[in-house]
Parts: C-alpha cells; sequence; structure tokens
C-alpha cells in the first residue's frame, strides 16, 4: 500500500466516521484523492491552464460543506488533452504508488469529455473483499464557451500546494442556479426522473452566504435568459414541486451523519423563503 493510499484509509475508517455509511467513505475517499488530482493539473505546464468550476470547485475554492466525488473543468482555450489518459495513468503510478489503475475516456454529451481514473485500491482502503475493485474518480472537461469570471486562487489541501484557476463564486452561483431550474437527473430502482439533491443544497448554501449571481451568465447560459429576480421567482415556483424523498436519495451518502440529512430536507424551503427576501432588494 502506497503512502497516500494509507494516509486515506486511516483517514475514512477513523472513529470520527465509525457511523458513516460505506458508500460515504468511498466518496470521501473521492474527496481526498481530488487534491492529489488537483495537484497534477495545476503543476503541469499546459494543463493548469484548464479552469476548475462545479461543486468540487466550490467546496475545494470557497469550502462548501459537502464532501464531494468528480472534477469539473472548462476548457475554453483548447488546451490539448490527447496524451491525459496516459499522463494520468503514470501521475497515479509514480506519484500515488498504486499499481494497475488505468483511464476511460469517452465523450459525453453537450461535447462534454470524461476521462475515469479507476484505481484498485478498494480493499486496500476497507471498503471491499474483493482486491481487484476499483475506485472510480471522473474527471469532465467541458468545450463549452460559458460565461464566467476567472480567478486565480493558492490552495494547500492534504499536503498539497497549487495555485487553481476558476471560476468565482458568482459565476458558480449562476451555474448552480441555472442547474436547479433546468437540469433533471435519473436515479433509483424506478429510473424516474428527478431533481438533483446537491443542486438544492449547493443552491441554499450560496443563498445563506448572499453572493451575488453573476448576472451575464444567467442571461446567457440557459435555456431561456434570466434575470436575479426573473431566476428566484422561477427558484420560488420549481421548489414547491422538489420531493423529499429525492433529495434524500442524491444528498445521504456525502454526510456522515444521515439525521442531518434528514432535518436538512425538512427544513430546505423554509430556508429558501427566508434567504430569499435578501435577494428582493439586491436583484
Amino acid at each position: 500500500m502506497g503512502i497516500i493510499t494509507s494516509q486515506i484509509s486511516e483517514m475514512i475508517n477513523s472513529q470520527f466516521y465509525s457511523r458513516a455509511s460505506k458508500e460515504f467513505r468511498r466518496i470521501l475517499a473521492k474527496d481526498f484523492f481530488i487534491a492529489h488530482f488537483l495537484y497534477f493539473i495545476y503543476n503541469h505546464k499546459d494543463y493548469r491552464r484548464l479552469i476548475f468550476y462545479g461543486g468540487t470547485c466550490s467546496r475545494v475554492i470557497y469550502d462548501l460543506s459537502r464532501i464531494s466525488e468528480d472534477i469539473d473543468f472548462d476548457n475554453s482555450e483548447g488546451v490539448n488533452l490527447d496524451k491525459l489518459a496516459d499522463n494520468l495513468v503514470e501521475f497515479v503510478k509514480h506519484e500515488l504508488k498504486i499499481d494497475g489503475a488505468d483511464v476511460h475516456c469517452q465523450k459525453g454529451e453537450w461535447g462534454i469529455q470524461r476521462w475515469t481514473a479507476r484505481m484498485p485500491v478498494m480493499k486496500e482502503l476497507g471498503l471491499s473483499a474483493n482486491p481487484t475493485e476499483k475506485l472510480h474518480l471522473k474527471i469532465e472537461v467541458s468545450r463549452h464557451n460559458q460565461e464566467k469570471i476567472i480567478k486565480k486562487t493558492p490552495v494547500l489541501r492534504h499536503g498539497r500546494t497549487m495555485v487553481i484557476k476558476h471560476f468565482d463564486e458568482s459565476s458558480l452561483f449562476s451555474g448552480k442556479i441555472i442547474a436547479c431550474l433546468e437540469r433533471v437527473w435519473k436515479k433509483g430502482r424506478d429510473n424516474k426522473l428527478r431533481v438533483k439533491g446537491r443542486d438544492w443544497f449547493d443552491l441554499i448554501w450560496f443563498m445563506q452566504r448572499r453572493v451575488i449571481p453573476n448576472e451575464l451568465k444567467l442571461a446567457k447560459d440557459g435555456r431561456q435568459p434570466y434575470t436575479v429576480k426573473s431566476a428566484m421567482l422561477a427558484l420560488a415556483k420549481k421548489i414547491k414541486t422538489v420531493r423529499q424523498e429525492d433529495l434524500l436519495i442524491d444528498l445521504t451518502p456525502l454526510f456522515p451523519e444521515k439525521i442531518f440529512v434528514e432535518e436538512w430536507v425538512k427544513n430546505f424551503k423554509e430556508w429558501f423563503k427566508r434567504y430569499a427576501e435578501f435577494y428582493k432588494t439586491a436583484a
């Protein structure tokens, strides 16, 4: 077992998480691994031009209060990624000291490319009895020319130092507003269309912090143009249709204590109503 894998195993299996589900600890392991993959990207002469965004960006840069499991980048600058898969395999083998890893590449919807690093560490992490079972960590890269304000922030995370190029908080918030209004998702045995619980969790988190949305992004990046006022009105209408059970499906694995998620989904509509008052005067 390599040093990094050993450290992650010790953290996710500590007494602090003794009551947490195996699914939470699996995602927590990815949350720790993310710091090392970001270190690789932002200390590479070419890949550091990629622009970090999404929920994991909110966590790493702005301390979003939930764990995350994927990495999203904007590649509107057109960085050549032809060798990314090979470079990731080399990094995992030589830097993280993990043998037998591979990277699966595929092209998704809306021109999004996905690289999935598959690392045979589940048994070493105490998450599986199968020595060949792999932990999957997704890196998604969009070439869509999004509206955004770009910043650079120095980060020290899990012993790794890097300067990260990323969307600012206002752009992340606007992206989350659009996701809440327009994104649907399938999960569960019935494969029904649902909202994504983490989108609504993140929305409430931004609103609680009184972040002002990027108005240009609201106007240009959705299926229809929004203003802050029209977006809040649309959210107030949409939130009435959101079912607690849908939120629980997505949110429960992201927190160590189930009771926190249960209390959150009981109260989030009231919190939205309270925090939305600020945006009536800010709009």
